[in-house]
């Protein structure tokens, strides 16, 4: 099958993301392009083009590198891409531009996560991962907590204040890095960026508490690859023994598995 708009925004459209929408979702993909988000419907399998052409209007999202349905909301769209801005998207009357609810992340968007009904984590360039709450997106950062230096804001708009900083996650300006978060054990499991291997701290993933925010110590660290090389697009977290706690999977070049031996244990 050949589906979709095939060349009606150029014959340059670059896909970078897909997301499968939830079961009562009318859509059953989404995908984020060069030049907007695409959705195709299960009902008769067509494509389209949700967002308005950003050759035509500045304001249209474009590069989109990210993309998640909410879990308790069908109806809801995240987006999010090279500008830094995460869109809200209420499907039903999906709205760009001015009128658009938002999320302004510090940098480029790689990744977004839902971890609740209310809580996303978002992680991006400029070594940028943030945990925000959907319901409070105020701009100015409280007083007990002030931003980062290096998170200023990378669009043009103030940055949105998270609630929770993951200050040693390290990824300068790679977009495809892994990462996944397991939320019943409360671990992220990010790549990092081979640029910052060094003598001191040489590990090709990183484990952080998900509801701390500081760096975790495991086994995981003892897998590195040479930095000039490569590193992992894949990083999962699957539960592969029924009753058990899921292990992590990372595929740079052969795939690793880790779990937890005991309850007890570490990675």
């Amino acid at each position: 099958m050949i589906l979709g708009p095939g060349v009606s925004r150029g014959s340059d459209v670059s896909v970078y993301t897909s997301a499968s929408a939830p079961a009562e979702s009318n859509i059953a993909f989404a995908f984020g392009s060069s030049h907007g988000i695409m959705t195709m419907d299960k009902r008769h399998s067509n494509m389209r083009f949700m967002s308005p052409n950003p050759v035509l209007h500045d304001a249209s999202p474009r590069d989109i590198f990210a993309l998640e349905f909410l879990h308790d909301n069908h109806h809801v769209l995240l987006s999010g891409g090279r500008n830094g801005v995460l869109n809200i998207i209420d499907l039903r009357i999906p709205r760009f531009g001015a009128d658009t609810d938002t999320i302004i992340h510090p940098s480029s968007i790689a990744h977004i996560k839902q971890l609740d009904a209310h809580r996303i984590l978002v992680s991006g360039l400029n070594s940028s991962l943030l945990q925000y709450d959907l319901r409070f997106r105020k701009t100015k950062a409280p007083s007990s907590q002030p931003p980062q230096p290096r998170l200023k804001s990378f669009s043009n708009f103030a940055a949105t204040s998270p609630i929770l900083y993951y200050p040693r996650y390290h990824n300068s300006a790679t977009l495809d890095l892994g990462l996944d978060v397991d939320v019943e054990v409360g671990i992220i499991a990010a790549v990092r960026e081979p640029s910052y291997y060094d003598d001191n701290e040489d590990s090709h993933i990183q484990l952080f508490s998900l509801f701390g925010g500081h760096k975790l110590n495991s086994s995981v660290e003892a897998l590195w690859i040479d930095k000039r090389f490569s590193h992992s697009k894949c990083v999962k977290f699957a539960r592969d023994v029924v009753n058990q706690t899921k292990s992590l999977y990372v595929m740079p070049f052969d795939l690793h598995r880790y779990s937890f031996t005991s309850p007890d244990d570490d990675f």
